[in-house]
């Protein structure tokens, strides 16, 4: 199994040492770096290069959702796991649409980070159980959109929703399988990667 490679970003010292104490108490994985801003995760993720960033919202500088932003377009193969305070929905589907896999409420963490890192790392979506409302969210909304996919005709995620607290399965795309090479022997199933 490969390292997974993780970077945090938090405005707040203790924070940031909190979850990287606990990410490295997983087997095989590492925090790679550390920010306290979002302009400076921008430079991490180009100089560090990590599978996963968590990353707050509220930061100096440049907020998450514009730094999501840009590390998507200049690494979209990196994920991104929301950790914020905001439990709002609306919250939350901006930072979706900004390109994040996953989003963790910071009242959540202590219990359900593992399982959102391992859930982002294997190309699922992850949602706080704490998001307010408790309504389900299209998974379209968590898997962040490329540009073969926003193309005319281009299969649709939108029948997927995602209530919170669970995690949505990759698709096929996300899962590496090829539909057009690969013998459909039962349509309802999924081949592992």
């Amino acid at each position: 199994m490969a390292v997974l490679r993780i970077l945090v970003v938090d405005d707040n010292d203790a924070v940031r040492r909190g979850l990287s104490s606990k990410l490295q108490e997983q087997p095989e994985w590492l925090v790679v770096g550390q920010a306290s801003d979002g302009a400076e995760a921008v430079i991490k993720v180009s100089e560090l290069r990590p599978d996963v960033v968590i990353l707050d919202i509220d930061l100096p500088r440049m907020n998450g959702l514009e730094a999501a932003r840009t590390i998507r377009q200049l690494a979209p193969s990196i994920e991104i796991l929301f950790l914020s305070f905001h439990d709002s929905r609306t919250v939350v589907q901006e930072a979706l649409n900004a390109g994040g896999r996953g989003y963790l409420c910071k009242s959540d963490a202590g219990r359900d980070l593992v399982s959102a890192v391992e859930a982002v790392s294997q190309h699922q979506a992850f949602l706080s159980a704490s998001i307010q409302g408790g309504e389900t969210i299209s998974a379209a909304m968590v898997s962040p959109v490329t540009e073969q996919e926003s193309l005319p005709g281009a299969p649709s995620q939108a029948n997927r929703t995602l209530t919170p607290g669970t995690v949505a399965p990759a698709t096929e795309k996300e899962s590496g399988i090829d539909t057009e090479k690969e013998p459909k022997k039962n349509p309802g199933a999924l081949k592992a990667a």
